[in-house]
């Protein structure tokens, strides 16, 4: 008799499709959340954890708004949605206030190239009107962008740097670093991109690999050397550069006070070369014979005087600068405001000196250092030292801007690199260039341009590092870094960070609040001025400052404090765009009031050590001395599957708009925990698609829990004590991974999450618990005591896992928990639910030992099973028949599991145990001996069953059911 007894089956029954569809369905559930106030109904949920203390605020490093988001503010956003999203769901109050960068070069530079604008050839304001309705732009875009990945937040009330509200904070904090005393307008060398026509900050400088030349340059010394055995003979000094185009510039050399020089005889010239350097000059300039006729400590040659290595004269006996210089004195209404640092005080001796310092690198070059102030660091530090001036002779586009008549014409208005071979030939001509060749080495770039940048003196303010540098360290140690090697990372480049340079000559920003006297051209930022000023900006916004006059932005009868003087003029520069963002925790934590002051986590890449990390303590310990936030998360960069970085002439950029048509969001999201977030992440087609395959898995897992819980609720639930010992085993499994994920969770260890996730759903769960289940819940009464018990265990399980999964997973534990909830009562939304808690009833440590042995013999099985389906005996495990002889101790373990337990663990149609003693000499081939136990594989003698596909002898003894076994007709019948 043959029936259809699939309808007598409690298969599974869920709307949770197979198939994610999350192109289509992602969409509805952002609608579904906007429909009901979801993030509204949290931060509300949480009022009492506010109320009680138990706060977390992460504040959000604000983008720049300047295009559409890339693969590194996927994963960026996404990691800071994972925190917030697992700290509202463990009962933190944790709003999170989106925020964004709208000021400074970045906005200007998208500008000029969507719009082909010339900022020179526009008034300030209609530059700056262009720039706003830019930004506004792209903050609505990146804004629907981010609302996309699931990101959860106060998408409607983000912080933007372009409010006045921000800007007047913005200038209370630069007027309170003016109160004590921590800036400073002064002319010294900075990064400048003479491209963008700005100083920058260090934040703003990338490194590249590029060609230059490098030379050995012979400078003749003004007098000839007098040596007791010779008599007077002539000699040059040799120094050792890559970028000729700086020897204009040049005011002295520095030799090393200690180091030993000697002057070298050679049929090309005497030299004067550091001992230590003299082998390698030689080889380069090819002199194979010399002799060496004297040595001095770097010091004993103080005294000497040499020719400018451009336009100094030997024939002439002109020295070069200082008969410049003089000139320009004689003529001060020409140089003065061109030149000024040649006016502030008199100097004593000659230009172009001969200098010592410790700062002389013998490791490379010569030993003998070429000087130019106004173009190095450390340069400019060895020109203080000796009262050098700081000399710049190149205009804001990088061109030469030297007087005629003074022997500089060849290159006057020349652009500095094509300067450099007109000033090789010149010293070519001159018979001073020793060597030529080209090297590549890594040379500071613009961030935006990518243009080389250069070391340029111009008058600008800084934040004095110095006098806060003990206190910047001490801020790092007190922050709790994560991993743990970024406190070392951020201590060591506070240690060697020179002051910060905040001027930008731009006009989209905030303007530095100082006003000039016109009288006595001194600097004024006082408190009365910085109030007034904060007053008219936050009633119209900070382009007031190039609407009014001075005089209307200052005080009423305000008046010079130097001098008297009632008329002044405004400062032309902006703030650094790092100050902006660099001051948000004051203008964004302090100023609202959900937020808190200090906060728990700063969360970025690690460029932000040189950047937002950085700029962001150094203003928080200046103004209130002590750090604006407990801990500090970093990820690393996004980069392909070579490793390479993203690039659109390589053409491996992956476009996250590209993977939300394909994918979806949720395998952005699962791809940005996939890996070690705190190392570069790479990212493919090919990659994204495994991440898919992985999410597959999880999501049927969810799908097969539903699916079983079709016909269940929690008035059905059994209690813990009654339910089967395989149940109970997987619940103290769940508390176990709960644990383990909360911790990991806390730790940062989102990989982990992710990895524990994988596992438990595809090991624990799939392959084991819910495979070994299906029998019994498929064809046992729908209301037996055993099917309710594993849909109890289920129950708990996908409750448990959704709410452990939704952080990351939010679409699809969202999806699913909609469909959990048909039947259920609970929150609306799964992130109106708590994360779940071990849970220590459920423990037990006896049952856990318990079933790891039973497990590992599960193991055995299965490889003798494998082995036996290899050799052609059964087709599938339901038809075998198992029989475990093991010894004593083994023996009486599996004697304390039913029959049914172990057929149903090893999911098979029979499990005998016996002893080993019982098992003949002659071994069966498929038997394995392992720890005790031998398994024997034999095919089942019964009959296949119909209803539940497993053989039985019973099956055909019952003429009603002939084609079904005793189990089934019981199911049946009962």
């Amino acid at each position: 008799m043959l029936t259809d007894y699939k309808k007598t089956l409690n298969l599974p029954k869920t709307e949770f499709a197979m198939r994610g569809n999350l192109v289509k369905r992602e969409p509805k559930l952002i609608a579904f959340w906007q429909e009901i106030g979801l993030y509204e109904k949290i931060i509300q949920l949480r009022e009492n954890a506010r109320k009680e203390h138990k706060i977390f605020i992460l504040h959000d490093g604000p983008p720049y708004a300047n295009g559409d988001i890339h693969a590194g503010h996927v994963l960026n956003k996404v990691l800071k949605d994972i925190v917030v999203k697992f700290r509202l769901m463990q009962g933190f109050y944790s709003p999170y206030v989106p925020g964004w960068d709208t000021h400074g070069l970045p906005t200007e530079q998208e500008v000029i190239k969507k719009f082909g604008l010339d900022r020179k050839a526009v008034s300030p304001l209609q530059w700056r009107r262009k720039c706003k309705d830019f930004a506004e732009m792209y903050v609505e875009r990146q804004r629907e962008q981010f609302i996309r990945l699931a990101c959860l937040g106060d998408w409607k009330n983000p912080y933007l740097t372009y409010d006045p509200a921000y800007e007047a904070r913005e200038i209370e904090i630069l007027g309170t670093l003016g109160e004590k005393n921590l800036l400073y307008r002064k002319k010294k060398p900075i990064y400048w991109c003479a491209g963008c026509e700005t100083a920058l900050a260090e934040a703003e400088i990338e490194y590249e690999d590029v060609p230059s030349p490098s030379i050995y340059v012979a400078l003749p010394l003004e007098l000839p050397l007098r040596l007791e055995a010779r008599g007077s003979v002539p000699a040059s000094f040799v120094i050792w550069t890559t970028t000729p185009w700086t020897l204009p510039a040049n005011l002295a050399v520095a030799l090393h006070p200690s180091a030993s020089y000697s002057l070298y005889h050679t049929e090309k010239g005497n030299f004067i070369v550091a001992d230590a350097r003299w082998q390698e000059f030689s080889e380069k300039a090819g002199i194979p014979i010399w002799e060496k006729w004297m040595s001095w400590n770097g010091s004993h040659l103080k005294t000497l005087r040499y020719f400018h290595p451009v336009v100094g004269n030997p024939q002439s006996k002109r020295l070069g600068l200082p008969e410049i210089f003089q000139e320009m004195k004689k003529y001060p209404e020409l140089f003065r405001e061109k030149y000024p640092e040649l006016f502030e005080k008199e100097y004593t001796g000659t230009i172009q000196q001969v200098i010592t310092s410790e700062m002389v690198d013998l490791s490379t070059g010569t030993g003998i250092v070429h000087i130019a102030p106004g173009h190095g660091e450390e340069d400019y530090h060895i020109g203080l030292e000796n009262n050098l001036p700081v000399f710049s002779p190149l205009d804001d586009e990088g061109k030469f801007t030297l007087p005629a008549g003074t022997g500089f014409d060849f290159i006057d208005g020349k652009f500095y690199e094509d300067a450099n071979p007109l000033i090789l030939d010149r010293l070519r001509e001159a018979g001073n260039l020793l060597h030529q060749e080209e090297i590549i080495h890594s040379y500071p770039h613009c961030w935006r341009c990518k243009k080389a940048v250069i070391f340029r003196a111009t008058p600008q303010w800084f934040l004095d590092i110095d006098k806060i540098r003990d206190a910047l360290i001490q801020g790092a140690e007190a922050i709790q870094w994560h991993p743990a090697w970024g406190k070392e990372r951020q201590v060591n480049m506070l240690k060697e960070r020179p002051d910060w340079c905040l001027s930008r000559q731009r006009v989209w920003g905030v303007p530095l609040p100082v006003f000039y006297c016109q009288s006595c051209r001194m600097p004024i930022l006082s408190t009365a001025s910085v109030a007034r000023l904060v007053e008219r900006v936050r009633q119209r916004g900070v382009d007031v400052w190039w609407q009014e006059p001075a005089k209307e932005l200052l005080p009423a009868g305000f008046i010079c404090p130097h001098c008297g003087g009632e008329n002044f003029e405004k400062e032309k520069d902006i703030v650094d765009v790092w100050f902006d963002s660099g001051v948000s925790h004051f203008a964004v934590l302090q100023q609202r009031q959900e937020l808190r002051w200090p906060c728990e986590l700063y969360l970025e890449g690690t460029d932000q050590y040189r950047g937002w990390f950085q700029t962001s303590l150094t203003t928080a310990v200046a103004v209130a001395d002590t750090p604006q936030t407990r801990q500090v998360l970093t990820h690393g960069f996004v980069v392909d599957e070579e490793g390479r970085k993203m690039s659109k002439s390589l053409g491996n950029v992956v476009d996250p708009q590209e993977v939300l048509k394909s994918f979806g969001a949720e395998i952005l999201r699962l791809w940005t925990v996939s890996s070690d977030f705190t190392s570069d992440v790479k990212i493919s087609p090919e990659i994204l698609s495994k991440v898919a395959d992985g999410y597959r898995k999880i999501r049927n897992t969810f799908r097969f829990l539903l699916g079983n819980l079709y016909d269940f609720d929690t008035s059905l639930l059994l209690p813990y004590e009654e339910l089967r010992e395989v149940d109970r085993w997987a619940l103290h499994s769940l508390s176990h991974r709960i644990r383990q994920l909360t911790e990991q969770y806390e730790n940062y260890q989102f990989d982990a999450v992710f990895r524990t996730l994988y596992q438990y759903c595809t090991v624990d769960l799939s392959s084991f618990y819910l495979d070994i289940l299906k029998d019994r819940l498929y064809t046992f009464p729908a209301d037996s005591s055993a099917r309710r018990s594993a849909q109890t265990a289920f129950y708990h399980i996908l409750n448990a896992l959704l709410r452990l999964s939704a952080p990351i997973l939010s679409f699809t534990a969202e999806e699913a928990w909609q469909a959990f909830g048909a039947n259920q009562e609970r929150p609306s939304s799964v992130f109106l639910a708590n994360f779940p808690t071990p849970q220590p009833d459920w423990e037990d440590s006896r049952l856990e030992s318990r079933w790891n042995t039973l497990l590992s013999h599960r193991s055995r099985v299965n490889r003798a099973l494998e082995q036996a389906k290899n050799q052609g005996w059964i087709r599938s495990p339901m038809e075998a028949f198992i029989t475990l002889y093991a010894d004593e101790n083994q023996e009486a373990f599996l004697r304390s599991f039913s029959p049914q337990e172990l057929e149903e663990v090893f999911n098979t149609s029979g499990v005998r145990v016996e002893p080993l003693k019982a098992l003949q000499e002659e071994m069966i081939e498929s038997e394995t001996r392992e720890e005790g136990v031998v398994v024997s594989v034999e095919r089942s003698a019964g009959e296949k069953c119909a209803r539940c596909w497993k053989r039985y002898r019973s099956v055909g003894l019952n003429p009603a059911y002939p084609d079904l076994c005793h189990r089934c007709i019981s199911c049946l019948t009962t």
